[in-house]
């Protein structure tokens, strides 16, 4: 027999990178993730990281095309064609 060892156990202090699939699903979590994410890209510029930059604008444009799928599509004004 042996031991057999996994592998070292991963820590869990939180990781500054989202895994992909890791965006909320609920208004006020995808409000949350965009804010967050928003503050992030702002400190990447700040300190001339564009690549960390742009990753993070991408994250809050993704939030942003789900809210406003989760918000539905805004009611159109109707236009009535009559006679």
């Amino acid at each position: 027999g042996g031991s057999g060892g996994t592998g070292p156990q991963p820590t869990s202090t939180p990781s500054p990178t989202v895994a992909n699939g890791a965006m909320p699903t609920d208004i006020p979590g995808l409000i949350q993730f965009a804010n967050e994410h928003f503050a992030a890209a702002k400190a990447a510029q700040a300190r001339g990281d564009f690549v960390t930059y742009g990753q993070e604008l991408q994250l809050v444009q993704d939030a942003l095309v789900a809210l406003d799928n989760l918000a539905g599509p805004s009611p159109a004004p109707s236009i009535s064609s009559g006679p």
